[in-house]
């Protein structure tokens, strides 16, 4: 694929060359604090291991990606379905892995949507934090929890979308935005 660049596989091996102790135990510590059972610890390992050769994307990244996408109730081969798709979206966005993921599997508990389907509403929300004063990141500390209640009121992602991008424009904060927004139902 277009991300087997040398500066990305050597960026894969750097963060691997941290797999020792400290690595490891991170890894457990964090494996620990999700549903996936202990048998089941090295293939998610292998998966994130694997992620990060193919990618360059650290190791410490993917785990942290990963738990925020197992907390949603997606099971350990689907949190690794979505980890990869949301590298991709990372890449072509330019945003922070961490934020995609999240948004993503956000997005697919709220709206229930597809992973590619998730892939694409993430795209539309990437721009909407370019038009907006802020970044996906900003985007998702403060739309994550006005989705559900969006979506319980019939509010579309684009329309929700679309008066983030109003609010911020006009000078009103991104937290300010989302709580103008929460109100006006």
């Amino acid at each position: 694929t277009a991300l087997m660049g040398g500066g990305i596989i050597a960026g894969g091996l750097t963060s691997l060359a941290l797999k020792g102790s400290e690595y490891q135990r991170e890894v457990l510590a964090t494996l620990h604090n999700t549903s996936i059972a202990v048998s089941g610890y090295k293939d998610v390992e292998k998966a994130i291991e694997d992620l990060a050769l193919k990618t360059g994307v650290p190791i410490q990244k993917l785990i942290t990606s990963f738990k925020d996408i197992e907390n949603y109730g997606f099971s350990g081969a689907n949190s690794i379905k979505i980890l990869a798709e949301s590298i991709k979206a990372s890449v072509s966005m330019g945003s922070p892995i961490e934020a995609t993921a999240e948004l993503t599997a956000q997005l697919m508990t709220t709206y229930n949507m597809s992973i590619s389907e998730a892939s694409k509403a993430v795209s539309y929300l990437s721009t909407v934090a370019k038009m907006s004063k802020g970044d996906l990141k900003d985007l998702v500390g403060v739309m994550g929890p006005v989705m559900a209640n969006a979506k319980t009121h019939g509010v579309t992602l684009q329309d929700l979308g679309a008066a983030y991008i109003t609010l911020t424009r006009n000078s009103v904060g991104a937290a300010q935005a989302i709580n103008q927004i929460k109100t006006s139902k």
